[in-house]
């Protein structure tokens, strides 16, 4: 069904007003779906009284690509620029303009270069925001910023310097002595400079040199139409830069389409406003049941399995005390020898301070001077030497909480974090920066984050350890089992997780597998299982391909022929591993763009009924229309990102019209 055709209404309101000479014929060559009808009937009332912010909610495979370029043809008809947050999505705007519409001759005039923007251009959202590298504007701007951090109380009211000459001595101490950690803590702060400026005007003026030339040539363009793909991303740097943008563009129509509005009450208030005012009230929300009910979606069912930790993972998780214990036994011993240069030891370091009243601006004045800066300090400090038996240095009083027979976890936390940022990262040793980012790494695992302006709570190695319980991989197998009595050799399963692989639960040592929790390790489950092998899974990641040893013989020579017949420069070869193939390829192809539409289209096939891999990669943008069976083993939570990954399942399957 059509809405609007040129020359076939006697609408004389904005929308005839706008219409390009060229655009001849141009139009949708097909029927919109009722869901597709139902919001252009609102985005065409909205334009009619000028509206120029529209905003439309639908889920997954409900047709938002076909809507937005129904808008951009029979509506609108002016130049457009459809932005996109990764370069599959960016694709396949032009992809279904080319199936779906007629295009009178135009194709060349629509494509993915910015360098040759048309009355189609379809581009990421970075192509047009990328942030400049630094400048030493940035740099003052963040030095600014820095002092002030260090100015700012913390939880216990303890500022790391009193006034800006104490905070800047500190910088320049940290710079002289740890480099290294001084570039990446002012990389940090050239960030927040960066989204300041976005955030309050001047967005334009810190973009890269590339992104600015891009935007150049698109207003030359005279774009009419800025279509925001996914628009829930505005949410963060790219949004602040976008509202700049479109003032350059001379306020064109701007037309949101996203399946997961951002969680505006959740948002910082710069963030939520900026996307309230940037887009206003959803302008139509399109329902699923209505879409499962009219045949476009497929009708699904969300379970959950419940694990339990195994044994060792219970052990750990009730033990997680003895970790810390460890690393306070680790940093109070320091080194066997006394070195040049290093920090002392905990014991000696924490007296040194109280004796020489020593404060990371420089030493107090006297003992009540140094007890009003730093509160904490002053009385953990005196307390835990004590309950160690060392003798206090003179005119420190004696603490009045005696008698302690067990010290507690969490007033030692103040301490180890005073000596890992004003004596170990703050030394000109090597040794020392390497003794802070050891502790303060297996702090994170305690689940305590060493920042520069004192502690604070992160995850806990006990929350990784049921995030990426070993028990897991039984239930994996005991649901592709389930699956594939129900489907028989219909089915087709993906399995998503977090990452590839990590190295992150190195420290949880005999309780997670090396790997827990990634693609990697949820392949091997899939293989180890002669069930579950007969799926002939594929694993694809951003970096990696690996293959079941018994595919690869009918599924390598596909891989040849696929490329061939997209005149494409890859050469594949593989190296064989412990039950599977790892799949290597050159060739200026060779990227996870092609690779990744590759091993779809067989899973599509059924040359693989099972796919594995990450959110990053299986996520946002990721189609299958075949997939069945869709197995989460991400820790996401968010409701944003949880209907992101159920969305890869919504689409109708054609070959199973039932």
């Amino acid at each position: 069904m059509r809405l609007f055709r040129p020359g076939k209404t006697a609408n004389t309101g904005p929308i005839e007003a706008s219409r390009m000479p060229g655009f001849g014929n141009i139009g949708f060559s097909g029927k919109l779906r009722p869901s597709q009808v139902a919001s252009s009937q609102i985005i065409e009332n909205q334009l009619s009284t000028g509206e120029k912010k529209l905003l439309i909610v639908a889920p997954p495979g409900s047709g938002k690509t076909v809507l937005g370029l129904y808008v951009w043809s029979d509506l609108i008809r002016k130049p457009t620029l459809v932005l996109s947050p990764n370069s599959a999505i960016q694709a396949q705007w032009i992809a279904r303009a080319k199936e779906l519409f007629e295009l009178d001759g135009r194709e060349a005039d629509i494509g993915t270069n910015p360098k040759d923007p048309g009355i189609l251009t379809s581009l990421t959202y970075q192509s047009v925001t990328m942030p400049s590298k630094g400048g030493d504007n940035l740099d003052e701007a963040a030095i600014d910023i820095w002092k002030a951090k260090l100015m700012e109380p913390d939880n216990t009211g303890t500022c790391q310097a009193e006034d800006a000459e104490s905070a800047m001595a500190w910088i320049v101490d940290l710079q002289d002595k740890n480099s290294e950690y001084y570039s990446e803590r002012l990389g940090f702060y050239r960030k927040k400079v960066r989204d300041d400026l976005a955030q309050h005007g001047n967005a334009l003026w810190i973009l890269h040199e590339s992104s600015k030339e891009n935007l150049r040539r698109l207003s030359e363009v005279g774009i009419g139409l800025i279509i925001l793909d996914e628009c829930h991303h505005l949410m963060e740097h790219w949004g602040r830069v976008l509202v700049e943008m479109r003032e350059l563009f001379g306020d064109p129509v701007i037309l949101g389409l996203t399946a997961t509005p951002p969680d505006i009450d959740s948002a910082s208030a710069s963030s939520a406003d900026m996307y309230s005012e940037f887009f206003g009230e959803v302008d139509y929300e399109v329902p699923v049941p209505a879409l499962v009910r009219d045949g476009n979606l497929a009708p699904y069912q969300d379970l959950a399995y419940f694990v339990r930790p195994t044994q060792d993972e219970l052990r750990y998780i009730a033990n997680v005390d003895d970790e810390f214990n460890k690393l306070v036994s680790q940093i109070s011993l320091g080194s066997d020898k006394e070195e040049k240069g290093r920090t002392p030891p905990l014991e000696i370091w924490l007296a040194q301070t109280l004796d020489e009243l020593l404060l990371p601006s420089g030493s107090a004045k006297d003992w009540g001077s140094f007890s009003r800066r730093d509160p904490t300090l002053s009385r953990l400090a005196p307390l835990y030497l004590s309950y160690k038996g060392l003798s206090l240095p003179p005119g420190v009083p004696a603490p009045i909480e005696l008698g302690i027979e067990q010290w507690n976890q969490h007033d030692m936390i103040p301490l180890l974090d005073r000596y890992i940022r004003n004596g170990l990262m703050r030394s000109k040793s090597k040794k020392d920066h390497a003794l802070a980012d050891d502790a303060k790494q297996k702090l994170r695992m305690l689940g305590v984050q060493i920042t520069e302006s004192g502690a604070r709570a992160c995850a806990s190695p006990v929350g990784r350890v049921m995030a990426y319980a070993n028990a897991k991989y039984d239930a994996l197998r005991d649901v592709l089992n389930a699956e594939m009595q129900a489907l028989g050799s219909d089915i087709r399963a993906v399995v998503v997780t977090d990452f590839e692989k990590t190295s992150a639960t190195a420290i949880v040592e005999g309780v997670l597998d090396k790997g827990a929790g990634g693609a990697v390790a949820a392949y091997r489950a899939i293989l180890e299982s002669d069930s579950t092998d007969i799926l002939d899974p594929v694993l694809m990641t951003g970096s990696t391909v690996l293959v079941d040893d018994d595919l690869l013989e009918r599924i390598f020579p596909r891989f040849e022929q696929w490329v061939e017949e997209r005149n494409l420069d890859i050469k594949f070869d593989y190296i064989e591993r412990d039950g599977f193939m790892e799949i290597r390829g050159s060739g200026e192809h060779w990227q996870p763009r092609y690779y990744t539409m590759m091993i779809t289209e067989l899973f599509q096939e059924g040359i693989t009924k099972c796919i594995v891999g990450t959110r990053g990669l299986l996520g946002e943008g990721w189609d299958a229309s075949r997939i069945n069976v869709l197995i989460d083993l991400t820790t996401v939570t968010t409701s944003m990102s949880i209907n992101q990954l159920r969305g890869r399942s919504f689409r109708l399957d054609k070959e199973w019209p039932e």
